[in-house]
């Protein structure tokens, strides 16, 4: 047997599972989308579905054809460069439908960054020109935007609503240590923005307050807390806290204060290591990510209590 009719063997070996498989994946992937909302994504993924099916079916016919029919080695040849172009084929196919989400998903992402942007600039623009100092709705308004999925949209409209934010503070137009309303738990309390954006915002806006004057050491009406003990009494922290914190004690917080409750900072995240690291009734530590870094938090808080700034770097504009 001549070598070329081993090699068309081999690959015919390999093409018919592929073929079969590659059948059944886009099978798969078009059932789990089959509700989806989206009616043009939808055709596209039923029609990759049905070319896909008839592109192998048509292969795998031609290759047991022409192995049955005992075909010569010529046209074995022309069969099998034909089923390896029809395997590819499918495979183009096969992916066209998610190739085109991902276009689509990223024209979109463009487009909501685009939109937001604008808005940013047009609220801060009309706030500007009003020369009022801001009160709780109208910052409120100015973070209510969408609500968006990909991290790399969060990123460019954080920075459109930072920009903005910044240069409200910086036409004194925010009042860095205004009283805000704060509903947790079901409790309203009244709150400091630096506490309020220190836990559920990056901290670039925790940094933008202090530069312009918030008082590291507020204390919420209601709880006590403070900033340090806000971010303390959270069950399960957030890993930017770490830097938060570094942020705050150049800025002079007071690591011992205390709330109406008699807690401060470090009874809070001692009492979460201990719930945190406990094992439940099979031996496992469910929440040991979080202990970790609770933990880490506790030796931050020994140390800036052994160790405190020798002086204030938190420039105050």
């Amino acid at each position: 047997m001549s070598q070329i009719p081993k090699i068309i063997q081999i690959i015919t070996i390999w093409i018919s599972p592929l073929s079969i498989l590659l059948s059944l994946a886009i099978w798969l992937f078009g059932s789990m989308f089959n509700d989806t909302v989206d009616k043009d994504l939808q055709k596209e993924l039923n029609g990759a579905v049905l070319w896909t099916f008839v592109t192998i079916f048509t292969v795998l016919a031609l290759v047991v054809f022409s192995n049955i029919l005992h075909w010569n080695d010529k046209y074995q040849t022309l069969v099998t460069i034909a089923a390896i172009f029809g395997v590819l084929f499918s495979f183009l196919v096969a992916a066209s439908p998610f190739l085109l989400m991902i276009v689509k998903g990223h024209q979109e992402e463009n487009a909501n960054i685009t939109k937001e942007t604008a808005r940013s600039s047009s609220l801060v623009q009309k706030y500007l020109e009003a020369r009022k100092v801001l009160g709780q709705e109208e910052i409120e308004q100015y973070f209510s935007r969408i609500q968006t999925s990909s991290q790399r949209e969060v990123d460019e409209i954080n920075k459109a609503y930072l920009s903005g934010w910044i240069q409200l503070l910086d036409a004194k137009l925010i009042d860095p240590n205004m009283k805000v309303k704060r509903t947790n738990s079901n409790n309203i309390s009244t709150t400091s923005p630096l506490i309020f954006y220190t836990i559920y915002k990056e901290i670039s806006y925790s940094k933008a307050l202090l530069e312009y004057g918030a008082d590291p050491n507020a204390v919420e009406i209601g709880t006590g807390n403070t900033v340090l003990l806000d971010m303390a009494f959270y069950k399960h922290p957030s890993k930017d806290y770490l830097p938060k914190i570094d942020l705050l004690a150049s800025c002079g917080i007071n690591i011992n204060t205390k709330n109406k409750e008699g807690m401060n900072a470090m009874n809070y995240l001692n009492r979460n290591y201990e719930s945190l690291s406990k094992p439940n009734e099979k031996g496992f530590v469910v929440f040991k990510d979080d202990a970790a870094l609770t933990n880490e938090l506790i030796k931050k808080i020994e140390f800036l209590a052994k160790n405190p700034p020798s002086q204030y770097s938190c420039m105050v504009k």
